[in-house]
C-alpha cells in the first residue's frame, strides 16, 4: 500500500526540555486500579448477567462509600459539567495513602 516506506516523525527536543508529567499516568493508573478492585467478585471483564452487573454496582457504591468516609476522596463520580471526580489531586492523594487505598479496593498492599 505504502511501498514499504514508513514515514518517521522527527520529534521536537525542546518540547521535552522540562520533562514529561506523570499527572495523566497517575490518574489513568488510579482508574483501572478501581476498575479492577470493582470486578475482584466477578473475575470477569465483559460483565452480562443482570446478577454479575449487581454485584458490581454494589461492590463500586461500597468501595465509593468507603473512601469516602476513611480517605474523604470522591472517586467515580460524575461532575455537572462534565467528566467525573477522578482529577490530579484525587490520583494524588490516592498514592499518598496507598496501604489505605489498597486495603478499601481489596488489592494486595504495594
Amino acid at each position: 500500500m505504502n511501498g514499504g516506506a514508513l514515514h518517521v516523525r522527527q520529534g521536537d527536543p525542546s518540547a521535552l526540555a522540562f520533562g514529561i508529567s506523570p499527572l495523566n499516568a497517575w490518574i489513568r493508573s488510579m482508574e483501572c486500579l478501581l476498575h479492577i478492585a470493582y470486578r475482584l467478585d466477578v473475575k470477569k471483564w465483559a460483565i452480562r448477567s443482570d446478577e454479575d452487573k449487581k454485584k458490581v454496582e454494589l461492590r463500586k457504591k461500597r468501595i465509593q462509600k468507603e473512601f469516602c468516609e476513611e480517605v474523604g476522596l470522591r472517586i467515580d463520580v460524575p461532575r455537572r459539567a462534565s467528566g467525573n471526580s477522578n482529577d490530579g489531586n484525587t490520583a494524588r492523594r490516592f498514592f499518598r495513602k496507598a496501604s489505605e487505598s489498597a486495603r478499601i479496593a481489596g488489592i494486595d498492599d504495594p
